[in-house]
């Protein structure tokens, strides 16, 4: 997995040394993609307080935007703040099937999740030690919960932050896939979570799909050592 980073590295000439925390916010990396790959449409899982389609709505002229959060107070917020007919606001949980599910309330809200912490997660993240809360809530995959309103001529970026499962989503949505020809998902190079897939399960998937990447930032570092423990990946749809 190692070297599969370090090649990724080279190809797009970043210095694993010194390189810069400037390019650490997503959202600019998306804008450049959306240049050279239009996009008029937006699935955001796990969109929390809705920072990411604030930030992109300026740049973008999404037609459809779904935002799908699963803890029930964020996503009435959602919906007061974005009260738009072409802007629909899903409380629910996105997983790799349809069922039920326990969700972990930890003691920030962007680290609840499905999964448990892992030893290392919970070694790096004092917030995953602050259990708040636990409650089952029912899961759907991500093709079944947008079917019914997705507007399949349009053409999305897909974000994932599912906060360990972004592998799981994506992995068992081929619909939606098919309509992103932008996909943001964040990789770890440190599971913090149990059962969290790898940087290179991740990696492998989308090239398989057909997609390759267009940037990579850090989602997060050890604040103790300054290692750097998730990533997000931007992935384009190959034209080659």
């Amino acid at each position: 997995m190692k070297e599969a980073i370090r090649s990724i590295f080279r190809r797009f000439n970043l210095d694993l040394i010194t390189w810069p925390h400037g390019l650490e916010r997503l959202e600019p990396q998306v804008i450049s993609a959306s240049k050279h790959y239009p996009v008029n449409g937006l699935i955001d899982v796990g969109a929390c307080s809705g920072a990411f389609y604030r930030s992109l709505k300026p740049f973008c002229d999404f037609k459809q935007v779904l935002l799908i959060e699963p803890q029930a107070a964020m996503a009435s917020m959602l919906a007061r703040e974005f009260p738009s007919r072409n802007v629909h606001v899903f409380n629910a949980a996105v997983a790799k099937s349809c069922g039920i599910s326990p969700l972990y309330i930890y003691g920030s809200p962007d680290f609840s999740s499905l999964l448990k912490p892992s030893p290392e997660g919970l070694k790096i993240f004092q917030e995953l030690r602050i259990l708040k809360e636990t409650k089952n809530i029912s899961t759907s995959t991500l093709d079944s919960l947008i079917a019914p309103v997705v507007d399949d001529a349009l053409s999305f970026v897909l974000k994932i932050d599912a906060q360990g499962l972004d592998y799981q989503i994506i992995q068992s949505s081929p619909a939606a896939l098919a309509l992103c020809p932008i996909v943001c998902v964040e990789a770890p190079l440190i599971p913090i979570y149990e059962e969290q897939a790898t940087f290179q399960d991740l990696y492998d998937f989308m090239c398989k799909a057909g997609y390759s990447i267009s940037s990579i930032s850090p989602v997060s570092r050890n604040a103790e050592t300054s290692e750097i423990v998730e990533l997000n990946l931007v992935f384009v749809k190959s034209r080659i």
